[in-house]
């Protein structure tokens, strides 16, 4: 019997949250209650020591207590960026296949989504990980986010929800 919380859903997020209750073992109203906190390229920041934001992104995922959520396309964005720092891009892979990064959406099921985001912030040169970062706030209504892109200061879930930045990009 589906819980109350998958009855108010539609089919792809019900799958989703389904999905996402598999991956961390959790009960689906946990997964909701405790909440998500999005994953963008930090993996960038994560496993380049030289970076600027290392230390600031490396206490910010210490500190962080629910489930790491991202897609497809920040994966990909973040091997690419990584691809010439030694073991970066299989540490990446390796986070997904332990599932310490989750990955609830493929494209396939949020291209529509996605597509509508990225012509909304057409003046903004939005790149796909970023919009599907702002469809999956919206499916799982989520504003935290960890990221060093200050754009997300600016982009918005729902209808006008800003997104909390985890890290700190003032310091």
């Amino acid at each position: 019997m589906p819980s109350t919380i998958q009855a108010r859903l539609d089919e792809p997020s019900q799958k989703a949250l389904a999905k996402l209750v598999k991956q961390t073992g959790w009960s689906p109203s946990k997964v909701v209650r405790e909440g998500l906190r999005l994953l963008a390229a930090t993996h960038v920041t994560l496993l380049d020591p030289t970076d600027s934001f290392h230390t600031r992104c490396s206490d910010a995922v210490g500190d962080v207590g629910a489930p790491l959520v991202t897609c497809e396309t920040v994966v990909a964005e973040s091997c690419y960026l990584l691809r010439r720092v030694e073991g970066a891009p299989e540490a990446i892979l390796h986070n997904v296949a332990t599932r310490e990064f989750l990955i609830p959406l493929g494209l396939v099921d949020a291209a529509l989504p996605v597509r509508r985001i990225m012509a909304k912030y057409r003046d903004r040169n939005i790149d796909l990980a970023d919009a599907f970062l702002i469809h999956l706030a919206d499916e799982f209504s989520t504003s935290d986010i960890l990221t060093v892109d200050r754009d997300f200061r600016i982009y918005r879930w729902g209808r006008s929800n800003p997104f909390r930045l985890l890290i700190d990009l003032d310091a």
